[in-house]
Formats: C-alpha cells, structure tokens, sequence
C-alpha cells in the first residue's frame, strides 16, 4: 500500500493525472499548492501528516461505481459518497467534479488547509486519489450523518433524537474546533461556513467541522480582513460580511445560529420571523425555554439551556466588536462558574429583525437557574 508524506515545511506540491498506462494523456492537471507548516509545536518541531494514496479501482469497488444510492452528501467541490474498503473499512469519498479541477481556487484552498490541520473536533482527510482524470479526497467516515440531517431531516435507518447532554457536547466541540481555527492552530483560519451541514458526528456523536473550501488563512495579526468575495449561506451569514468585513467573528456570528438551532431543532431560514427575533418575544414575554425543542424530552438543566441561549445572542450581536471571541465562550461554555456578559436593553443591537428595534429587551430570566 503506498503511502505519501505531505512533509510539513514550505514547497510546491504538483498533481499531475495520468492515465491507466501511467503516461499522461493530455489532460494534465497541475496544480501548485504551497503548504506550510503543519501545528507548530512548542518545542520547536512541527507534525508531519501521512496520507494514503488511494487506487482509482479500490475507489471504485469502494464505491459501487459511484452509485447514486451511496451519494452521502454535497460539498463545495462535489458529491460524496459512503465507500466501503475491502477490509470493511467505511470512508467518505469527496469526487471532485471536473469543473473544480483545472485552477480551482476553492479546491487548492480545501487541499493546503486539510494538509496543516489536526484536531479532534474537524474532519480528518486519510488520503487521496488522482488518477483518471480523476481527483478523489478520502475522508474519516461519520455514521451519525450531518446536524443538519439530525436537527431537521429524516434519518431512514432510524429515528435518533438528541437529548440535552448530548447537545451541550455538540455545542462545546463545535467550539473547541472553531477555537482552534481561530487561535490555537498558530494563524489566524476563518471557516466562513459554520452551520449544520457542515458539521458532521462521528460513532460517538463528536462533531466535526468539515467543508473547507472557502475557508481563509491569514497569517497577519490583524482583527478585520477585507474581502471581495462574500462566501457562506444565507441564514447563518453575519451582517458584516455584506461590506466584505471579514474577521473571526463572522464564524462566532455563525456559531450562535448554530447554538439556537441545537436547542430549538428549528433552522433559522424556516422561521418566518427569524430565530433571533422569536427569542427576544420569548425572552420578553417571560417564556423561554419554550423555545425548547420538543423532542427534548427527558429532564434537562434549564439553567444550562438559558445559559446556553445567552451565549448565542451574545455571538449574533449585529456589531462584531460587542461579540465575543471563540476563547470567552469556550470558557463560558466548559466553567459553569464563570457568567458571559449582560446583553444589551435594545433589541436594535441585534439588527436586522422583524420585531422593534426600539423594544426593550429583558433578558433577566436567563441569568435565573
């Protein structure tokens, strides 16, 4: 089985396709990715990542010939498929479509960025396939499927409800890998499309964040970054992002839409009011924790719940500055001991919402246990 080493220091890696006979065919692909420096570990060294390169037959058998009854899901750069290797080993199979492959920024960007990161919380690529004309990533399968499938779909095999416990740790992985992106990776990584179908569970329903293709490195040390490109998904989107501000609290914005949809099992874009203006007219009216996904059956902490909903309207406040870094919440989410901030009086500091802006919010009750 052959193994290739992305060997964590900067140079130029070049993918060239060929085909079955091993010579190029004419449609050469050749695309140059710089990657640099895996985790930069304390001691000096850096981590050097493995990958496997996978045989376009293995994938095939794998995959049934890429059949539409194993297509799994759909990312930036194309569909994936469940494949299933000789020796029973389940993994997601990413075929890139060929649009994507000739100069693709996004592809390129997917490639460096999965190169360099390593974290319990994010997909982990195994390794990849470039023959045939054919570029394949090779993913970590997740039997529990998307959030999203989770939250608001319907799962054949079986009916799987989440119970509060299970959601807290949901919450709390998705923030230790977006705080990793941000800060403890060593530069700076935007995501710029958090939300539940980006977000895939594990055997043990880990969340991992997934879907790459539009995140963006920095490496300055600066708060805001300018953007020409406005990248993500309506719903989950911060104001900002409109006037190409883009920073790390675009992703924090993304996260408490996030946060709301786990514990109401409502997405935002079906909620004809907008989640955050049905949590204000709870909140003012004294009701809560009706926001409570019903499915949410079995006794819960509806201190942790409010705590939970404070949280997230902290992270959707229409300015970026008032809203928190991924390290506060973090620590408000993993210290119960600690208390997030108060959230302002007016309901105009969380934009654009259906109810008055003018509305004095009472956000009391969430700081009762």
């Amino acid at each position: 089985m052959d193994r290739i080493g992305l060997l964590i220091a900067t140079f130029m890696l070049f993918f060239i396709t060929v085909d079955g006979k091993g010579s190029n065919n004419g449609n050469t692909i050749i695309m140059p990715l710089t990657i640099a420096a895996g985790n930069n570990l304390s001691n000096g060294r850096e981590d050097v990542q493995i990958f496997e390169f996978f045989d376009f037959k293995r994938i095939i058998a794998a995959t049934d010939d890429f059949s539409d009854m194993k297509i799994i899901g759909k990312g930036q750069l194309g569909p994936v498929y469940k494949g299933v290797l000789e020796n029973g080993e389940e993994i997601a199979v990413k075929r890139v479509s060929r649009s994507a492959h000739n100069g693709n920024e996004q592809l390129k960007n997917e490639l460096n960025l999965l190169a360099r990161l390593k974290h319990k919380n994010l997909v982990k690529l195994m390794g990849f396939c470039i023959q045939q004309q054919e570029i394949i990533l090779c993913f970590e399968f997740m039997p529990n499927h998307s959030l999203d499938l989770l939250l608001f779909g319907i799962i054949l095999e079986e009916e799987v409800e989440l119970n509060w416990e299970q959601r807290s740790r949901l919450i709390q992985g998705i923030s230790s890998g977006l705080l990793y992106l941000h800060e403890d990776y060593g530069h700076t990584i935007i995501h710029r499309d958090v939300k539940p179908a980006n977000i895939l569970l594990d055997k043990d329903m880990v969340p991992k964040i997934s879907d790459f293709g539009i995140s963006r490195l920095f490496e300055e040390d600066r708060s805001f970054f300018t953007t020409s490109t406005i990248g993500g998904t309506r719903g989950y989107m911060s104001p900002e992002l409109q006037s190409g501000m883009l920073s790390t609290k675009a992703d924090v914005y993304s996260f408490g839409m996030v946060v709301l949809e786990i514990i109401s099992g409502i997405r935002n874009t079906s909620c004809p009011s907008g989640l955050v203006s049905l949590v204000l007219e709870y909140l003012n009216e004294g009701r809560i924790l009706d926001l409570k996904d019903a499915r949410l059956r079995e006794p819960c902490s509806d201190g942790e719940i409010k705590r939970s909903i404070h949280i997230a309207l902290l992270c959707l406040l229409e300015e970026p500055h008032r809203r928190p870094d991924m390290r506060q919440i973090n620590h408000w989410l993993t210290c119960q001991s600690t208390h997030p901030p108060t959230l302002p009086v007016q309901a105009s500091h969380w934009g654009n919402i259906v109810i008055d802006r003018s509305t004095v919010v009472d956000s009391s009750t969430l700081l009762q246990t």
